[in-house]
C-alpha cells in the first residue's frame, strides 16, 4: 500500500515542534512498526527519521524498503 501525504520525522525534528506525550507515542509506534517487521523476517536496514512518515492524525508509516532483506 502507497502511503500520501505526512511529513518524514527529520523536519519535525529541529522545529522541536512535538510534545513529550506525543514523542512517547511516535516512540511507540516506531518500536511497534519494527517489531512486526521483524516478526515477519524483514529487516529494514535503514532506519532512521528520515524514512518514517507521521501523517495528519499522528499515524507513523516506515517507509523506503530500497535496503531491506528477508
Amino acid at each position: 500500500m502507497l502511503k500520501s501525504g505526512g511529513i518524514t520525522l527529520d523536519h519535525y525534528i529541529p522545529t522541536g515542534s512535538i510534545d513529550a506525550i506525543k514523542l512517547l507515542d511516535i516512540g511507540r509506534q516506531y518500536f511497534e512498526g519494527v517489531d512486526f517487521l521483524h516478526q515477519n523476517g524483514i529487516q529494514h536496514n535503514d532506519l532512521k527519521p528520515a524514512n518514517s512518515v507521521l501523517d495528519d492524525s499522528g499515524q507513523l508509516t516506515i517507509i523506503d524498503f530500497g535496503l531491506a532483506t528477508r
